[in-house]
């Protein structure tokens, strides 16, 4: 079975944060309905049985989905900050992550800092992969999923740096500075981790990731209580293995943009956990 969709919406008298002069006697932007953008995207799902027999069958499926913006009006405007270093920006996608990057990061010198457009700060691609496997009566599945094509800026780390808090993925860094000094480190190590080198709305990061959102194997326990009905012993795992190009901190600690935290950037969240756990179902007639 497969399912295609396709979809293009255009937006009209978007609220967009307009800065207002101070001649107003306002400080802060107000919205204003300024904006227009369009957005696309394709969603495309497979099922299917790759083989049935009476004691065997193995269902597989897959999703796919898509999605790009543009923001093509801004009312006279160019571009606008909605939080740093999140931006609407004309023809790039919305909100887009604009910020800083070493132009030299393999010399050991100082870092020579030069504000770049990243991407998007939402995933641009989703891909979800299902698994089913039935023998008698016994049931194995597994989900994964996958999401990219964004970025994200950890707002935890470049706090934490800033304030020379000791960051675990700088540690041989420290180390390495402790005994050979500052000229030994190259611009980018400088950048991550020396906090006088740290320049702000820098720690931009790709949110590529793929977890395994949950496996569960559930086994019949007929023989062990027969008098009751269709008894199942089920064992899950959620969020049980991951990869990620984000280095220490998982990007779902981003959560999802809204009014309070209009870009998606990590702060003191905890991300989803890995959870491991064991149920008992037994039905009486």
């Amino acid at each position: 079975k497969t399912e295609v969709t396709y979809y293009r919406r255009r937006t009209t008298d978007a609220l967009f944060p307009v800065q207002q002069p101070p001649s107003a006697g306002r400080w802060n932007a107000q919205l204003e309905n300024v904006g227009e953008l369009t957005s696309r995207g394709l969603e495309v799902q497979v099922t299917g049985t790759a083989f049935d027999t009476p004691d065997w069958t193995l269902e597989l499926g897959a999703m796919f989905s898509s999605n790009a913006s543009e923001v093509t009006d801004m009312g006279g405007a160019t571009e606008i900050t909605i939080e740093n270093p999140g931006f609407v920006i004309l023809g790039q996608p919305a909100p887009v992550i604009r910020a800083q990057v070493v132009t030299n990061p393999d010399e050991l010198a100082k870092p020579v800092y030069e504000e770049q457009i990243y991407g998007p700060n939402m995933p641009t691609t989703i891909l979800g992969q299902t698994i089913q496997l039935r023998y008698r009566g016994l049931i194995l599945s597994a989900r994964g999923e996958f999401q990219g094509g964004h970025y994200i800026f950890s707002r935890l780390e470049e706090g934490n740096v800033q304030r020379n808090v000791k960051w675990p993925p700088c540690y041989e860094i420290y180390a390495r500075q402790a005994a050979q000094g500052l000229g030994s480190l190259t611009a980018l190590e400088r950048s991550r981790c020396v906090a006088a080198e740290v320049k702000r709305d820098y720690f931009v990061y790709e949110g590529d990731f793929w977890k395994l959102r949950d496996v569960t194997l559930q086994l019949p326990v007929d023989q062990i209580f027969p008098w009751g009905e269709s008894p199942m012993l089920t064992f899950s795992a959620r969020n049980a293995l991951r990869w990620m190009k984000m280095p220490y901190m998982d990007p779902e600690m981003a959560g999802q943009a809204g009014q309070a935290d209009p870009v998606r950037t990590i702060r003191d969240n905890v991300p989803p956990p890995a959870t491991f756990s064991a149920s008992l179902r037994v039905s009486f007639r």
